[in-house]
């Protein structure tokens, strides 16, 4: 059975986890942001009066971006999950401490 001070110190080292994956997120979200941006330029080309060479990279590029678009959003959401379980380990921890 852990000690009251074996359960504090978890606990603090649960609240920084939450704060490294609520700043993971906000980060993530930014992220995604960018990507959007640099994915609706490459669209803005792709649908343009561009010459030829210059759609095909746009493509490629909108390709990538799409596909880096849903591996941030993918991230996101697995740090989600990690954080609504950890939020609920510190709802446990406070119970297990004020016990």
């Amino acid at each position: 059975m852990p000690t009251k001070t074996d359960i504090a110190l978890e606990l603090v080292r649960t609240r920084s986890d939450i704060s490294f994956a609520e700043k993971e997120i906000n980060d993530s979200k930014w992220a995604i942001i960018q990507v959007q941006a640099q994915k609706a330029a490459a669209l803005a080309i792709i649908q343009g009066n561009y010459p030829h060479d210059r759609i095909a990279v746009a493509k490629q590029q909108y390709s990538e971006f799409l596909n880096k678009e849903c591996d941030l959003q993918a991230q996101q959401s697995r740090t989600r999950r990690d954080l609504e379980r950890l939020r609920d380990k510190e709802t446990r921890l406070e119970r297990e401490l004020r016990a």
